[in-house]
């Protein structure tokens, strides 16, 4: 009886670790000219069936691309996604493994904003976006849709390096942002 759990447990291990494969991918993207582009298409791409929001990197001055996911990619597909957004997806293939950037856990600024008028915070959002785009730190924003476009624009638009920015749908009028700095590896 104890030797058909332990073969059950060891299957069940087996079986679970092969639907656990992840594919890594890489490729470059052509024609992106600011972070705003970066944003839109990594966003884009994270809607992907099986990819991690959290693994999808653009580079803006060198255009590669890189993406995790746990089922495989159609490169058609997502050659044709990145077109539509009018970029060329060029030698997408999968990759080697590569590992995703860490975070501190405390984040190093910690904004709320209980107002959805954020034209009066237009100076405090651009030096926020100034310290995100150094390449030193991620932005998480929880705030409604009807502003994301909005929002983003003092934060990210025109920039020429680019900010690792995770957008969290709010159902409040409330904006809230925080800045994690990244881990030394």
């Amino acid at each position: 009886m104890i030797k058909k759990m332990a073969l059950g447990l060891i299957m069940t291990l087996w079986v679970t670790q092969s639907f656990a494969k992840e594919f890594n991918y890489q490729g470059k993207i052509e024609g992106m000219s600011c972070a705003f582009c970066v944003y839109n298409v990594a966003k884009s791409i994270s809607k992907i069936p099986g990819v991690s929001g959290k693994s999808v990197n653009i580079d803006l001055k060198s255009g590669v691309l890189t993406v995790r996911s746990n089922i495989e990619i159609d490169k058609k597909n997502i050659i044709t996604l990145v077109k539509k957004a009018g970029f060329s997806l060029i030698d997408f293939k999968e990759a080697a493994n590569f590992s995703l950037q860490k975070y501190k856990k405390s984040p190093i600024v910690s904004l709320k904003i209980n107002s959805v008028n954020i034209k009066q915070y237009k100076a405090i959002l651009e030096k926020i976006g100034d310290v995100a785009a150094s390449g030193s730190a991620k932005l998480v924003i929880h705030a409604p849709s009807s502003i994301e476009i909005a929002l983003l624009k003092p934060l990210i638009a025109g920039r020429q390096q680019v900010a690792r920015v995770q957008f969290i749908e709010s159902k409040t009028d409330v904006i809230q942002l925080t800045l994690y700095q990244k881990l030394k590896l």
